[in-house]
């Protein structure tokens, strides 16, 4: 050993002297550990242990940048972590490695909190499934019991409308929601839990009714197989529209398609072609468990009501107190687009003779355009029933002669002359006229002739 002075010394660890050998207050500076010790007489201490308070002592190198650390309980000797700051992860959207962990937060937690796996699993598994379990009932009444499912009609199940189940399934879990957003056009299946070949499915056909301890549900027969078991454990599955699919919507690529071809459902969800069915006319025949069949259409065997006659149909007859209305006709003839009728021939209204006349007559315009009467004394006219813009004729017969009719003030005479009378023997007198129902006036013109 060497001595460098009276109280310091240095050499390797090993060949330091006992602490009670040497005066208190020595120094020994181990060259192999590079760290100095203090003897207080009695034992070896940390040099800084003897430093003043509030000084530490560090290590004589270290990382840069490195996070320094505590070295034992004293708070006087420093170390290096070798830890550098730059490669802790950021505050802000850190990028960790390994498998950090976290605590587990409280079920049901709403919050920015982290959720770990293991809450992601407790809340996933207290989700209900869209699978149920229920208990059968067969009675076709309400309201369901505990734990049961039951139908307003029995089996085959072609007649049920409502099915009825309880808000609490068979195994204690609360599906209030899953059945309260049933949509119109969804599939509920029911299948017994252990024979899959009982079951019956159906469509969601109305919104669910909540009756505060079970749902009633409307639906329409789909499918069944064997009758379902009062008492037995079932299955209630709920399908969205089509297995998924936009309602409403198929999308299928069927290949080139010919003219006049038909598609058809399958029994796997999805559509197929039948053959063409070429240019002809047909039908479809009902068929209620395989491919449609097809035949020709019969224009009077398979054609209900009154066939047109270029159909094979007989010609109809306007009866007297039908009232047919036509946007354009054509008697005789095609319609013209531009008239409302059009008539190749003659149109006439056959005269209606009112017989003799002393004191009073009436032409009545519903039952003809043109009348005739023979004048037997001086006889008032009345006009009835005109119509605007109509036409009308009236032939006087003199008789004996001698007779004046009087006319309506309705009647006005073109160029203001009336027509003379008395109605010479053997004359007649012919009244044409045409009504205008914007002035409520007859418009007339007469002539006087042997006849």
């Amino acid at each position: 050993m060497s001595r460098l002075q009276d109280v310091v010394l240095r050499d390797v660890i090993a060949s330091r002297p006992a602490a009670t050998a040497v005066p208190a207050g020595t120094l020994f500076f181990a060259t192999d550990t590079q760290v100095t010790t203090r003897s207080n007489g009695s034992a070896w201490e940390s040099y800084s242990s003897a430093a003043a308070a509030g000084d530490v002592v560090g290590p004589s190198g270290a990382v840069d940048q490195a996070i320094v650390i505590f070295n034992g309980t004293t708070g006087k000797l420093l170390a290096d972590s070798t830890v550098v700051v730059g490669s802790l992860a950021p505050k802000a959207s850190p990028a960790l490695t390994g498998t950090p962990t976290a605590p587990t937060a409280a079920a049901g937690t709403d919050t920015t909190q982290i959720a770990t796996t293991a809450f992601v699993q407790d809340e996933v598994a207290a989700v209900p499934s869209s699978i149920f379990s229920y208990e059968f009932s067969a009675s076709t009444s309400t309201p369901p019991g505990a734990n049961q499912l039951r139908f307003d009609a029995g089996s085959p199940y072609t007649a049920v409308t409502k099915v009825w189940a309880r808000i609490v399934t068979a195994g204690g879990v609360d599906v209030f929601n899953a059945l309260r957003l049933l949509a119109v056009g969804d599939r509920i299946n029911v299948q017994d839990k252990n024979d899959h070949t009982q079951y019956v499915s159906f469509t969601v056909s109305g919104a669910p009714i909540d009756n505060t301890t079970y749902f009633e549900i409307p639906v329409t027969h789909l499918e069944h197989g064997s009758a379902l078991s009062g008492g037995q454990p079932v299955l209630f599955q709920s399908v969205g529209q089509g297995s998924g699919a936009t309602s409403g919507t198929v999308t299928h690529t069927v290949g080139a398609l010919t003219d006049h071809a038909v598609v058809v459902g399958n029994g796997a969800d999805d559509i197929q072609v039948l053959s063409s069915l070429g240019t002809s006319v047909l039908v479809l025949h009902g068929n209620a468990s395989g491919d449609p069949t097809w035949s020709a259409v019969s224009l009077t065997a398979d054609v209900t009501g009154v066939l047109p006659a270029a159909n094979g149909g007989a010609a109809q007859a306007v009866g007297t107190s039908d009232t047919p209305q036509f946007a354009r006709v054509g008697l005789g003839t095609a319609a013209d687009s531009s008239a409302v009728l059009k008539a190749n021939g003659q149109i006439y209204s056959a005269t209606k003779d009112d017989g003799n006349t002393s004191t009073a007559v009436t032409f009545n315009w519903n039952d003809s355009n043109n009348h005739e009467a023979t004048m037997t004394g001086a006889a008032a006219v009345t006009l009835s029933n005109p119509k605007d813009g109509a036409t009308y004729g009236i032939l006087l017969k003199g008789g004996a002669g001698g007779f004046t009719p009087t006319w309506p003030g309705t009647v006005v005479w073109g160029n203001g002359v009336s027509p003379t009378y008395p109605i010479a023997s053997g004359h007649s007198h012919l009244v044409r006229m045409q009504y205008f129902a914007s002035i409520s006036k007859y418009l007339a013109g007469w002539a006087d002739f042997v006849a």
